[in-house]
């Protein structure tokens, strides 16, 4: 009886010493996200995300009733939260932390079973490159990295426990990730099929392996066709997911390697921070904070050259997954080569690199990652102290959000909540916040993007609800977004413009805060006066 307890206690103990680092993690990982939910960025994906997160909690159908080119999975993951906390900022944020939090765990799970000896950094360097442009906001990057991460955590698993549930699992998460993002998800379950025949193909588990990864993958896949299917959006899913991308994304993704790493990053703290401080100082700190960026450019190649020089250290059974997985990641965001998609394809890869350099035994190398490691945390400290300089708080109809300035565009939105009010090209964070409704079915419209038909038809949907209000952010106009797409990005001539002519001949400017317009229909209703939300700007 007494050697029972014995058992027990220790296995309790066990337990308790295993949890531990990741409970420790958890709530230390909580209290530094806190700050970055309080704040509202106007992410470029997230208005979309979370506006059409909106319709589907109304019960409309993503690409029937609204065009996006992204996934459906985001849409219908967020639609869960608004159900459960109700149609709220603060829904949104739940999401995102759980998001956040579960991918810090994971990258610290893969981590720990490679026994890198680095098993946080990787998590803080994707965490720090990401701040500003993508993060932190709702976004099918995000989603669908959470999701492929932790089909990879339940893949290896069952390499270790060969049991068809497993690899059933493991192809279904696969699936889902598709649904959210689907190069990632497709990429990587070829990625799985591959690892499998490697590790397998001598044995006779390879059959059977294959077979139910295949199967889970299927079953999601059949889901989301029958979902479609049964709402008669099945065309509409395969344009806007398939056709559509194929045929129009080259216009936005021709861009130069690592883009956004010198001109968001670099140019915006060194204008910040030299004049804080002496020159030489403000250089040296600036220089510090890019070095994680200048790791995620380079990881491809230095992982490249220590799979080259050394072999036998680099490719083990323990490795194989983490290097096939991790490229299939890797490639699924290639397709726009910025410092944004380069950071959400390479979580895999950073664990890899901080598993194989170590090894080298060699003293300067050993010196450099700890240098790298202490330009992540900078970073990462930097980045939570420009999110609680964010004091301005602006209550919305969703709730209260915390910014860098006061917003009275939103303060005039407010003031028309439930009204039909067209954002162009890019502003659809403001149709949620303050519970405006998107006449058209696109929350964005950008030349050489989208087609004429598609502008056309917004122009119809304007003149046929005689659409009172609009909001211009000529912020988007000529050569101000060249940086985004320099490559194959061209301002469009004046003949070729179809919204501009439009809303110059119907609207008149009533105000202008910024680069934003607000818009006011000719001929509107004149009883009421200045527009509600204006008068005190």
């Amino acid at each position: 009886m007494t050697s029972v307890r014995a058992l027990s206690v220790d296995t309790t103990q066990t337990a308790v010493r295993r949890a531990l680092p990741y409970l420790v993690l958890t709530a230390c990982s909580v209290l530094y996200l806190y700050p970055f939910m309080r704040l509202l960025l106007h992410g470029p994906d997230e208005g979309t995300l979370i506006y059409g997160a909106e319709r589907v909690a109304e019960g409309q159908v993503p690409f029937r009733d609204f065009f996006e080119a992204m996934g459906p999975g985001t849409f219908y993951w967020l639609a869960i939260f608004f159900k459960l906390f109700g149609t709220t900022w603060v829904a949104t944020r739940i999401s995102l932390l759980l998001t956040w939090l579960t991918t810090i765990v994971l990258m610290f799970h893969l981590s720990r079973r490679l026994r890198t000896g680095f098993d946080t950094v990787s998590a803080v360097v994707l965490l720090g490159s990401l701040f500003g442009p993508l993060w932190p906001t709702v976004s099918h990057h995000g989603d669908s990295t959470v999701f492929a991460l932790l089909s990879f955590a339940v893949l290896l698993w069952s390499l270790e426990n060969p049991r068809p549930i497993l690899f059933f699992a493991a192809g279904l998460l696969a699936g889902i990730t598709t649904w959210f993002l689907q190069p990632k998800g497709f990429f990587l379950f070829v990625s799985y099929l591959l690892i499998v025949w490697l590790l397998f193909r001598k044995t006779s588990k390879v059959r059977s392996s294959t077979l139910w990864l295949v199967a889970g993958y299927a079953a999601v896949s059949a889901s989301v066709v029958l979902l479609f299917w049964t709402a008669g959006a099945l065309p509409d899913l395969v344009y806007a997911n398939v056709v559509w991308p194929l045929t129009r994304y080259d216009r936005a993704n021709s861009v130069t390697y690592g883009l956004g790493a010198i001109e968001f990053y670099w140019q915006r703290w060194t204008t910040t921070l030299v004049p804080l401080f002496s020159p030489v100082l403000g250089y040296c700190m600036s220089a510090i904070l890019l070095v994680p960026f200048l790791l995620l450019m380079a990881l491809p190649f230095l992982l490249v050259a220590f799979g080259a020089f050394k072999r036998s250290l680099a490719f083990t059974r323990a490795t194989l997954p983490y290097w096939v997985a991790g490229v299939a990641l890797w490639l699924s965001e290639i397709h726009r080569k910025d410092i944004m998609h380069l950071s959400y394809g390479s979580p895999l890869l950073l664990i890899l690199f901080f598993y194989l350099y170590p090894r080298l035994r060699l003293r300067w190398w050993s010196s450099i990652l700890q240098f790298v490691t202490i330009c992540a945390f900078v970073l990462a400290a930097f980045n939570a102290l420009v999110a609680m300089s964010a004091r301005t708080e602006i209550d919305t109809r969703r709730g209260v959000v915390h910014t860098f300035s006061s917003d009275p565009v939103l303060a005039f939105l407010n003031a028309h909540s439930g009204e039909e009010i067209f954002a162009y090209p890019y502003l659809p964070t403001n149709y949620f916040l303050a519970g405006a409704k998107n006449p058209t079915r696109f929350s964005l419209l950008i030349y050489r993007m989208h087609t004429n038909a598609q502008f056309r038809e917004a122009v119809r949907a304007l003149d046929v609800k005689k659409v009172r209000y609009v909001l211009w952010d000529r912020g988007l106009d000529d050569e101000s977004v060249k940086w985004l797409n320099p490559l194959g990005w061209r301002a469009p001539g004046q003949d070729e413009l179809i919204v501009e002519p439009y809303l110059r001949q119907n609207y008149d400017v009533i105000f202008e805060h910024g680069t934003v317009r607000i818009l006011e229909r000719k001929g509107a209703t004149a009883e009421q006066g200045s527009p509600a939300g204006l008068a005190s700007h």
